[in-house]
């Protein structure tokens, strides 16, 4: 019963000096492709309804809950 609720940690990954090179390599690539700019836009476009719609569905589902009371 000791053991619950207590994890043991991961142990430390390692990467190897070539890994790490290629990484920072792509990370210094600058900016978007234009595709990438505007799949990203569209991305941000369906999330922005998305929440919306979320919002709607929360407000109408606390107002029928509030009618059958």
């Amino acid at each position: 019963m000791e053991s619950m609720g207590k994890k043991k940690p991961r142990p430390r990954r390692s990467f190897t000096p070539e890994f790490k090179a290629e990484i920072v390599e792509l990370c210094q690539w600058d900016g978007l492709t234009s595709g990438e700019r505007e799949e990203l836009a569209a991305s941000r476009r369906e999330n922005r309804r998305l929440r919306e719609d979320v919002e709607i569905l929360r407000r109408a589902t606390a107002f029928f809950a509030k009618e059958t009371r």
